[in-house]
């Protein structure tokens, strides 16, 4: 189970995601109520609000990509409590039989442990992986791409298999070795990197928490639709000559339109 401490700090950051989110309510609301008369007074406080709007919903990330992490440790010292129930209730006899006279452990109790790591042989050594050639993280917005791609390329190289529900299962005598690799491929971007080393160290490099704690962060729809916004304000057509950068920048406004929107 969880630490006090740790508990305690999940209920602040509940308590602080709701006060926060009220007070994005109440500034919204308080901008829907201007009327905009062109007055410098009217427009810095308008100014004034947008601001604060940002910083509020920049606060409310990070208390929700916290309240991922808490609540993705108590779930994983649960599962680790249950394991060891499970493993506990094999009589010696039992255990006995499971055992090869190797020393390995049959498959049949395989099966009665944890799931989070996948026990196929890997076909990729540690070295194997550290030599992948992956794409860097250009921006935040791109992480969800970024991780279907990094992916696809793990099960390619038998690094990893698609487990249930298409998960990730990441074999696991390359586990440190993979995420390793993963987050040399996201030092261009130091927010994503930054939590990305944290959520890692917290989690014991596991491949699906970290996914968890970075999506909560960086890939929430609202997360999105910000970024959104700003990049097609800031889009401008130059003219003739800057077509190519006119061109790169409204799709990629596209793909992030893409990505909140999915069915549209």
């Amino acid at each position: 189970m969880a630490t006090p401490e740790e508990q305690a700090e999940l209920s602040r950051a509940r308590q602080g995601l709701a006060s926060t989110r009220r007070s994005l309510r109440d500034t919204r609301e308080t901008v829907n109520n201007i009327i905009p008369d062109d007055k410098d007074d009217t427009n810095q406080l308008l100014a004034d609000l947008a601001a604060k709007e940002k910083d509020l919903l920049a606060q409310i990330g990070d208390f929700e990509a916290r309240i991922a992490e808490l609540e993705a440790l108590a779930d994983r010292s649960i599962s680790d409590i249950s394991r060891r129930e499970g493993i506990s209730r094999i009589s010696p006899h039992e255990e006995e039989a499971f055992v090869s006279p190797l020393g390995q452990t049959s498959p049949e109790v395989g099966k009665r442990s944890t799931e989070a790591t996948s026990s196929r042989p890997s076909r990729c050594s540690a070295a194997s992986v550290t030599k992948l050639c992956l794409p860097q993280l250009c921006e935040p917005s791109d992480l969800q791409s970024h991780y279907e791609a990094i992916e696809h390329t793990l099960v390619e190289a038998g690094a990893a298999d698609y487990g249930e529900e298409g998960r990730l299962s990441v074999h696991s005598e390359v586990k440190v070795s993979v995420m390793t690799k993963f987050l040399s491929t996201l030092t261009s971007v130091r927010s994503v990197h930054k939590r990305a080393m944290a959520a890692a160290r917290v989690h014991g490099q596991d491949w699906n928490l970290v996914r968890n704690v970075l999506s909560a962060r960086f890939c929430r729809r609202s997360v999105l639709r910000e970024m959104y916004d700003e990049k097609l304000r800031a889009l401008t057509y130059g003219g003739v000559k800057q077509i190519d950068d006119f061109l790169e920048a409204a799709s990629e406004v596209f793909h992030i339109f893409v990505d909140i929107f999915p069915n549209d």
